[in-house]
């Protein structure tokens, strides 16, 4: 008799239940997903940082660009020596790396071609505007990456040379 009134309550209110299910799933693939939810942001140290509201990685036809301004707010100037870009969770690793007119290919995720940029100086206030080009890599439109970044450094008047790391996370979007 237990079984009957079960299949019983299940044959009645099974729709009721799919909708739930239904519903449920809507919601946990649009709003409850972890990328609803993460603040485009620029961590790096307090004295060199990244110039909110101009950070942008847009999908073309031919790959991904990350384009980020980096503002010297150190107090004294400083003469770039390399900066490493490692993106994680995308494909493929030829970027082209452009530095204000300066451009290198590279062909590993480590990207200290632009090393040869060595002598860059960046004055104290001054924003420089990275723009990595990442030629085949196919980011998937809205969702979020993380790309960390290494930056050597200078200082121009002691020649005291330092290391400073930061992290960008960014949703893609197609311009």
């Amino acid at each position: 008799m237990k079984g009957q009134t079960a299949l019983e309550y299940l044959m009645m209110y099974g729709w009721a239940l799919i909708i739930v299910l239904v519903i449920i799933s809507i919601l946990y693939t649009t709003i409850f997903k972890p990328e609803f939810y993460v603040v485009e942001k620029c961590d790096t140290a307090p004295d060199i940082g990244c110039v909110p509201g101009r950070m942008k990685l847009i999908v073309r036809d031919d790959g991904t660009d990350l384009v980020f301004d980096l503002v010297n707010s150190m107090g004294y100037d400083i003469r770039l020596l390399n900066v490493s870009f490692y993106p994680e969770r995308m494909t493929n690793n030829v970027y082209l790396i452009k530095c204000d007119q300066q451009q290198r290919v590279c062909r590993s995720c480590d990207t200290r071609c632009l090393s040869r940029i060595d002598g860059y100086e960046m004055k104290n206030g001054d924003t420089m505007r990275f723009g990595v080009l990442m030629y085949d890599v196919k980011a998937d439109v809205d969702k979020v990456y993380k790309i960390k970044f290494v930056i050597n450094y200078n200082i121009t008047d002691t020649g005291t040379v330092h290391k400073t790391a930061g992290v960008i996370n960014l949703r893609a979007t197609r311009e």
